[in-house]
Protein backbone atom coordinates (compact mmCIF):
# COMPACT_ATOMS: atom_id res chain seq x y z
CA UNK A 1 0.00 0.00 0.00
CA UNK A 2 1.45 3.34 -1.02
CA UNK A 3 2.13 6.38 1.59
CA UNK A 4 -1.15 8.14 0.66
CA UNK A 5 -3.09 4.51 0.51
CA UNK A 6 -1.92 4.02 4.08
CA UNK A 7 -2.92 7.75 5.40
CA UNK A 8 -6.15 7.72 3.85
CA UNK A 9 -6.76 3.96 5.67
CA UNK A 10 -5.12 5.20 8.76
CA UNK A 11 -7.32 8.55 8.44
CA UNK A 12 -10.60 6.40 8.54
CA UNK A 13 -10.08 3.97 11.01
CA UNK A 14 -9.44 6.88 12.86
CA UNK A 15 -12.83 8.89 12.18
CA UNK A 16 -14.70 5.87 12.95
CA UNK A 17 -13.09 5.09 16.40
CA UNK A 18 -15.15 8.55 17.52
CA UNK A 19 -17.61 7.05 20.16
CA UNK A 20 -18.71 7.86 23.31
CA UNK A 21 -17.70 4.63 24.39
CA UNK A 22 -13.74 5.24 23.25
CA UNK A 23 -14.21 8.62 25.56
CA UNK A 24 -15.16 11.17 22.91
CA UNK A 25 -18.53 13.61 23.82
CA UNK A 26 -20.13 11.87 20.16
CA UNK A 27 -20.56 8.82 18.46
CA UNK A 28 -19.87 8.79 14.82
CA UNK A 29 -23.12 7.32 12.63
CA UNK A 30 -21.45 7.20 9.43
CA UNK A 31 -17.72 8.32 7.80
CA UNK A 32 -17.63 7.98 4.32
CA UNK A 33 -14.64 8.29 1.61
CA UNK A 34 -15.30 11.33 -0.89
CA UNK A 35 -17.64 13.99 -1.10
CA UNK A 36 -21.07 13.81 -0.34
CA UNK A 37 -23.54 16.08 -0.28
CA UNK A 38 -25.71 16.50 3.53
CA UNK A 39 -28.69 14.68 1.39
CA UNK A 40 -26.02 11.98 0.98
CA UNK A 41 -25.66 11.41 5.02
CA UNK A 42 -28.79 11.32 5.88
CA UNK A 43 -27.47 9.37 9.08
CA UNK A 44 -25.66 12.05 11.49
CA UNK A 45 -23.61 13.11 12.82
CA UNK A 46 -21.43 12.25 9.45
CA UNK A 47 -18.09 12.72 8.28
CA UNK A 48 -16.81 12.57 4.75
CA UNK A 49 -13.09 12.85 4.19
CA UNK A 50 -11.42 13.39 1.09
CA UNK A 51 -7.69 14.30 -0.21
CA UNK A 52 -7.23 17.32 -2.13
CA UNK A 53 -3.44 17.58 -3.27
CA UNK A 54 -0.65 15.94 -2.51
CA UNK A 55 3.05 17.87 -3.14
CA UNK A 56 6.27 16.52 -3.40
CA UNK A 57 10.03 17.06 -2.57
CA UNK A 58 12.66 15.13 -3.60
CA UNK A 59 14.94 14.89 -0.38
CA UNK A 60 17.51 12.38 -2.70
CA UNK A 61 17.84 10.45 -5.70
CA UNK A 62 15.82 7.82 -4.17
CA UNK A 63 13.76 9.50 -1.76
CA UNK A 64 10.91 12.10 -1.43
CA UNK A 65 8.85 13.80 0.86
CA UNK A 66 5.34 14.35 0.51
CA UNK A 67 2.94 16.51 2.06
CA UNK A 68 -0.99 15.06 1.75
CA UNK A 69 -3.72 17.77 1.86
CA UNK A 70 -6.88 16.21 3.27
CA UNK A 71 -10.42 17.78 3.90
CA UNK A 72 -12.79 16.54 6.47
CA UNK A 73 -15.94 17.35 6.41
CA UNK A 74 -18.28 16.70 9.34
CA UNK A 75 -22.68 17.33 9.60
CA UNK A 76 -24.47 17.55 12.44
CA UNK A 77 -27.93 18.29 12.92
CA UNK A 78 -29.13 21.32 15.19
CA UNK A 79 -32.60 21.20 15.95
CA UNK A 80 -33.66 24.41 17.85
CA UNK A 81 -30.38 26.17 16.79
CA UNK A 82 -28.85 23.58 19.32
CA UNK A 83 -25.08 23.16 17.98
CA UNK A 84 -23.44 21.24 20.84
CA UNK A 85 -23.58 18.14 18.79
CA UNK A 86 -21.81 20.18 16.05
CA UNK A 87 -19.18 21.36 18.31
CA UNK A 88 -18.52 18.12 20.01
CA UNK A 89 -18.24 16.46 16.68
CA UNK A 90 -15.59 19.54 15.75
CA UNK A 91 -13.48 19.07 19.06
CA UNK A 92 -13.70 15.08 18.80
CA UNK A 93 -12.62 15.16 15.29
CA UNK A 94 -9.39 17.48 16.16
CA UNK A 95 -8.85 15.93 19.06
CA UNK A 96 -8.77 12.34 17.19
CA UNK A 97 -6.06 13.06 14.97
CA UNK A 98 -3.62 13.51 17.67
CA UNK A 99 -3.85 10.76 19.42
CA UNK A 100 -1.21 8.36 18.10
CA UNK A 101 -3.03 5.41 19.10
CA UNK A 102 -5.74 6.97 16.74
CA UNK A 103 -4.04 8.08 14.44
CA UNK A 104 -0.36 6.40 13.78
CA UNK A 105 0.65 9.67 11.57
CA UNK A 106 -0.09 11.94 14.36
CA UNK A 107 3.18 13.84 15.03
CA UNK A 108 3.28 14.75 11.38
CA UNK A 109 -0.85 15.98 10.80
CA UNK A 110 -1.41 19.58 11.02
CA UNK A 111 -5.13 20.80 11.24
CA UNK A 112 -4.76 23.73 8.82
CA UNK A 113 -8.19 25.67 8.91
CA UNK A 114 -11.82 24.99 10.06
CA UNK A 115 -14.59 26.49 7.81
CA UNK A 116 -17.71 26.29 9.43
CA UNK A 117 -21.72 26.87 8.65
CA UNK A 118 -24.36 27.37 11.16
CA UNK A 119 -27.88 26.60 9.41
CA UNK A 120 -30.80 28.76 10.82
CA UNK A 121 -34.58 27.53 11.69
CA UNK A 122 -34.95 26.77 8.35
CA UNK A 123 -31.71 24.43 7.69
CA UNK A 124 -31.12 23.28 11.02
CA UNK A 125 -27.64 21.85 10.42
CA UNK A 126 -23.72 22.64 10.84
CA UNK A 127 -21.37 21.85 8.49
CA UNK A 128 -17.50 22.05 9.14
CA UNK A 129 -14.65 21.51 6.59
CA UNK A 130 -11.71 20.73 8.35
CA UNK A 131 -8.45 21.04 6.25
CA UNK A 132 -5.53 18.77 7.31
CA UNK A 133 -1.88 18.45 5.49
CA UNK A 134 0.15 15.20 6.71
CA UNK A 135 3.92 14.89 5.68
CA UNK A 136 5.04 11.39 5.17
CA UNK A 137 8.45 10.36 3.25
CA UNK A 138 8.36 7.43 0.59
CA UNK A 139 11.19 5.95 -1.95
CA UNK A 140 10.76 6.80 -5.56
CA UNK A 141 10.62 4.00 -7.81
CA UNK A 142 14.36 3.82 -9.28
CA UNK A 143 15.41 1.69 -12.25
Amino acid sequence: MSGRSSILAALDTCLKAITVANGFGVTVATVKRGLHLPEELPERPALAYFSTQRDREDITNAQAEAVLRVTIAGLADAPAADFSTFDALLAAVESALMIPARNPYWETTHVKQARTYEGGSSDPIGIFELDLEITYQYALAVP
